[in-house]
């Protein structure tokens, strides 16, 4: 293979390399980079530490949690569905989340003490108002005290003149109520606040949001278990990168950054299901393909597979929940193995609505959206000369 690539000029970025190795794109077309028309985006690998939200290594550790926090739907298949008002699941001090009555500026003293901490939310209609909704929050403080202080703060946050107490079946130390339409219930565990809410229009009682909550409180102790926190001295010196992942992501610019607060991540593919509208669909995906950490980057996000063979299907995957709400266009030019599409006309849920491509380069699919369809054809490109440049 070092003999072939020196036979090859630069510029080009040569995906018939499966014929010599596997580990290359099966697609049998050669792509110039000189041919390609990325606009003035990045075409560069950058320096993954520009997108570090801080020095502490705070939200990197966030991120390792996200691995052992459930999605409501790993405790109810039927909450398949996911419309977050944010993408953003993780928090640490200096990145704050959203909880119900509970401003974001209020956040940060509302959980003080809180290190680092993970959301998750779905539902189980695709119109999020039409069926139950669930949310997960874990939030680790430095001590139980903290913790404990901090439970209290928020129940006081979030109570009602009509709230009803209830008891979340099966469940110690749980505080929860109820007031016709949500519950919340929190719970602390050692240095932990972990959280359940359960919105719910429909039903004339509680009786299934404590359904939901007490086994979301369950499968949440149980993959809690398993998390093992990075010492406090360890943290700062967390690696945001894997594989050049995120170097090789094109990167947001700064002005779609949400409260000027980078949140870009190389995330464990369970992890990233937090910022997918259908997650059981894409969890079934990125098993099937192998798939072990996914980055992200604001409108782009970058899927390591196990290997070139499975790329195509992986593609097929991500975009067949889909079908019914989007329509092929043209790839970008002189980009013929990327797949483009964009909303149909009408009835077209939110997040259909983007136009989207997907191309994918050895063992990587990348998946790049846009507000607009010309914007998409440069990002796309300038996305298929990261992922294949020098390699």
């Amino acid at each position: 293979m070092k003999t072939i690539a020196k036979l090859v000029p630069a510029v080009l970025a040569l995906a018939t390399l499966a014929a010599c190795s596997t580990q290359h794109s099966a697609t049998t077309e050669t792509v110039k980079f000189s041919d390609l028309e990325p606009g003035n985006f990045i075409t560069s690998p950058r320096d993954p530490n520009e997108a570090k939200v801080d020095d502490t290594g705070l939200a990197i550790e966030a991120v390792r949690l996200g691995e052992f926090v459930p999605l409501p739907m790993d405790v109810d298949p039927s909450y398949e569905f996911q419309e977050q008002t944010t993408p953003r699941t993780r928090v640490t001090k200096g990145i704050p989340g959203s909880l119900s009555f509970v401003k974001e500026e209020e956040f940060a003293e509302t959980l003080n003490g809180m290190t680092v901490g993970w959301m998750t939310s779905g539902h189980r209609r695709i119109s999020s108002t039409a069926g139950r909704q669930g949310f997960i929050y874990v939030f680790r403080f430095e001590s139980e005290s903290d913790a404990n202080a901090a439970k209290l703060r928020v129940l006081e946050k979030q109570r009602r003149p009509n709230d009803q107490d209830v008891t979340v079946p099966g469940v110690v130390g749980v505080s929860s109520k109820w007031n016709g339409v949500d519950l919340d219930a929190w719970q602390t565990s050692k240095n932990f606040l972990i959280g359940v809410r359960v919105v719910d229009y429909l039903s004339d009682g509680p009786d299934g949001a404590l359904a939901f909550t007490a086994s979301a409180y369950k499968k949440t102790s149980e993959m809690l278990a398993a998390y093992v926190p990075t010492p406090p001295d360890k943290i700062s010196k967390l690696p945001i990168d894997t594989d050049e992942m995120l170097s090789r992501v094109l990167p947001s610019p700064r002005e779609e950054f949400r409260l000027n607060i980078p949140d870009a991540a190389v995330e464990s593919a369970h992890a990233s299901l937090g910022h997918d509208y259908r997650p059981r669909a894409t969890a079934k995906a990125l098993s099937d393909a192998g798939v072990d950490i996914v980055a992200n980057d604001g409108k782009t996000r970058v899927y390591r597979a196990a290997n070139a063979t499975v790329t195509s299907k992986l593609i097929d995957d991500l975009l067949e929940p889909a079908t019914d709400y989007r329509k092929p266009i043209d790839s970008p030019r002189n980009l013929p193995n990327a797949r483009c599409f964009q909303g149909k006309d009408d009835g077209v849920p939110s997040w259909a609505e983007r136009p989207v491509c997907y191309v994918a380069f050895d063992r990587y699919v990348a998946r790049v959206m846009s507000y607009s369809t010309a914007e998409l054809m440069q990002r796309t490109a300038a996305q298929y000369i990261l992922l294949s440049s020098g390699r």
